[in-house]
């Protein structure tokens, strides 16, 4: 290991370079973790909301026919049928 030396108001102090070195690199890994895990959560609760948005726009027909598509044309009569 090679070591530094940094002065400070106290004195001098011998710092390890490979220790700050090894440290930044797991303060990086662990936030780069936490950011995918975050991430990852994030979609898991946004992506039911955004589903039922869209299928709130369709007819029951297209929702039987392709699950899986997009609305055709933004159709409001489920919502006045709400009401």
């Amino acid at each position: 290991m090679t070591a530094i030396t940094q002065s400070n108001t106290t004195g001098t102090e011998r710092v390890s370079y490979t220790e700050n070195n090894r440290a930044i690199w797991r303060r990086r890994i662990y936030d780069v973790i936490i950011t995918i895990v975050l991430m990852t959560f994030t979609l898991v609760v946004i992506v039911p909301f955004i589903w039922m948005l869209m299928m709130s726009f369709r007819t029951t027909g297209q929702i039987l026919e392709n699950p899986y598509g997009l609305p055709e044309s933004l159709r409001l009569d489920n919502y006045k049928r709400l009401m």
